[in-house]
């Protein structure tokens, strides 16, 4: 079968596959489809919990489907990010798959440019992609950042580890965290209903802690239940 076969509409839709667009009010009918492929219950909790209880807007989840099987998907949220000293409303896409016996048919372009059609009032969509998807990415003509440096998270020096095992450090609740961080500045703009929506993650676990080196005050989260993850702090 030859790559990308499938890309072109017109035989996309006469071999029987169909997109659909899922927002929160199919939400139940999304659930039972996701069931009906064997996701697990956890990870349908993690998918609408990120889609639609978001305070920054609501999510959508794109499938591909041939008959009542999905051989792809995607999902967009809104977030809204700093840049340059101005907010702006973008989209974060995630949850891309495709079906190994379905790939290199188009299939994840074919989500993208939907994506794109579907939101054409966001000036700006990023993803974080895995290590299989880069060049898919690339020929999207997305900019991929390699920067090993660059992270959403960040992580304490290993120098600072020595004065960490000398100075007390204050577990503190995740209320008094936000208020003691929603002002801080982050890549995505925060206020406290975002932030307590962050923290209420399904299946992951945070604590929360403050403590002075050197006559600084440092405030962090730590999270564990994240696949491969154990503590990383934030």
């Amino acid at each position: 079968m030859a790559e990308r076969e499938y890309y072109d509409s017109k035989k996309f839709a006469k071999h029987g596959f169909q997109f659909k667009y899922w927002t929160f009010k199919d939400k139940s009918f999304l659930e039972q489809l996701l069931l009906r492929n064997k996701n697990k219950k956890h990870k349908i909790k993690r998918i609408f919990w990120t889609l639609f209880e978001n305070p920054m807007g609501e999510g959508f989840f794109i499938t591909i489907q041939l008959n009542d099987t999905i051989v792809g998907h995607n999902y967009g949220y809104p977030r809204i990010i700093c840049y340059k000293g101005k907010n702006i409303k973008v989209l974060e896409t995630g949850e891309s798959f495709v079906d190994p016996n379905h790939r290199k048919k188009g299939f994840f372009s074919k989500m993208v440019n939907y994506t794109f059609n579907k939101n054409k009032n966001i000036p700006l969509i990023i993803g974080t992609p895995n290590r299989g998807t880069v060049n898919a990415n690339k020929r999207m003509n997305y900019v991929v950042s390699e920067n090993k440096t660059i992270r959403f998270l960040s992580y304490f020096p290993k120098d600072i580890e020595v004065y960490l095992k000398k100075d007390k450090i204050l577990k503190i609740t995740r209320k008094k965290y936000i208020e003691k961080t929603v002002d801080f500045p982050r890549l995505c703009v925060a206020n406290q209903d975002y932030l307590n929506w962050v923290f209420s993650r399904p299946n992951v676990t945070f604590e929360f802690y403050e403590v002075n080196i050197k006559k600084k005050q440092l405030i962090f989260a730590l999270r564990s239940g994240l696949p491969g993850l154990r503590k990383i702090n934030i």
